[in-house]
This record gives C-alpha cells, structure tokens and sequence, in this order.
C-alpha cells in the first residue's frame, strides 16, 4: 500500500481526496505498487522563494519561482517529497496536473 502524507502551509481549499486519487493512479500506472510513501506539500508563494533559493541548482542569476519542487529519497519505502505552490495553482486540473508531474518526477521520469 502507498501512504500519502498531504500537509498545507495554510487552510487551501484543496480535495485532499482528489489529489491522492491522481498521486495513486499515476503512481500505480508507473507500476509503484509496493509499500511506500510519499508526502505533499502545498505552501504559500513566499515559503516557495525560500525553498527555490535554497535548493534550486540552476544559474542565480535566472531564479524563477517554479510553481512545483519534488525531492526524491532514492528509498524503495520513501519515494520522496512533492511541493506545490498553491499561489500558482488556477484551477483544480492545473493543480492535479502538477501532482502528476511531481509523481512523474519522484520515479525519474523527466521532461526536456
């Protein structure tokens, strides 16, 4: 069974039901079917800054606020980490088409 761990910087209103819905299924669809766990995070446009600034490997020169962050553990029980800036969320598809691409991020899969 996957464990899903959502926590929200602040009361966003988020169906925490449709975003592990999306988390599972691609999950699964990647074949992810084992014991694990993964955790969620949905966090203000200031606490995102913080976060690229720290963590973001990219020229600082060029640093934008991606509207998502993922950090895999390289741990068969912990997949790892996804964060949402919620801030930059404009719909409900966007918002579950950003947890898709950070689970397709926490298996390896990468876009150009």
């Amino acid at each position: 069974m996957i464990k899903v761990a959502i926590f929200k910087e602040r009361n966003y209103p988020i169906s925490s039901v449709k975003v592990k819905s999306r988390l599972l299924e691609v999950l699964k669809r990647s074949g992810i079917d084992y014991n694990c766990s993964v955790s969620l995070a949905f966090v203000g446009k200031r606490k995102m800054e913080e976060l690229v600034k720290k963590y973001y490997k990219g020229d600082p020169q060029n640093l934008y606020v991606h509207p998502i962050l993922t950090f895999p553990y390289n741990d068969k029980d912990e997949l790892g980490e996804i964060i949402i800036s919620y801030d930059d969320v404009d719909s409900e598809k966007n918002l579950l088409d950003l947890v898709e691409h950070g689970a397709m991020h926490l298996i390896g899969k990468h876009h150009d």
